[in-house]
């Protein structure tokens, strides 16, 4: 198969996992809608999918929705909110493997190219010079600026001083 086949397959299937992304988190909102969701809440659920996993994120909706500024999820709800949230992670587990595959395949044919970097359904690129991204999706002008953050330095250990914690073992540990 050469790299020109390759390409056109990963689009289409990155084409269709966008769609399928696309058509979960709809799905998602209409649940979530009666309960007070703000626009903003399907990419916080996800990032905390992402971050401890769906489970815990399912196990908070159903402990604390006030949390998250929703009303209580009767169980019905929450079962469903579960499976479109599994899936959605899936999903876009699997779309940022098939973008970072094309990718590759374009860096090395043109290492100069803007790389293009996946986020839950949607690519973006980052614009270093102008400390900017963009999503592809997006008008040139809706550019989000990136703000970096200066490294922390690491705190220095003065040679002689005494240890701030006092460590010990545990007795049970083995070694």
């Amino acid at each position: 198969m050469t790299s020109t086949d390759e390409l056109r397959m990963l689009e289409r299937d990155i084409d269709d996992m966008r769609e399928l992304i696309k058509l979960h988190r709809q799905l998602l909102a209409e649940q979530l809608a009666p309960h007070g969701a703000s626009p903003d809440l399907i990419d916080e659920l996800l990032t905390y999918c992402d971050e401890w996993g769906g489970d815990h994120v399912v196990a908070q909706l159903a402990d604390t929705p006030n949390q998250l500024n929703l009303t209580d999820l009767p169980p019905a709800r929450l079962d469903t909110v579960a499976k479109l949230l599994t899936q959605l992670t899936s999903n876009s587990i699997d779309f940022d493997r098939l973008v970072v595959a094309r990718e590759s395949i374009l860096q090395e044919a043109d290492p100069t190219r803007s790389r293009v970097y996946p986020w839950f359904g949607r690519e973006f690129t980052l614009d270093a010079t102008r400390k900017t991204i963009r999503f592809i999706d997006s008008a040139d002008d809706d550019a989000l600026s990136v703000t970096p953050v200066a490294n922390r330095v690491a705190p220095t250990i003065q040679a002689g001083a005494a240890p701030s914690v006092q460590r010990t073992r545990r007795p049970d540990r083995d070694r």
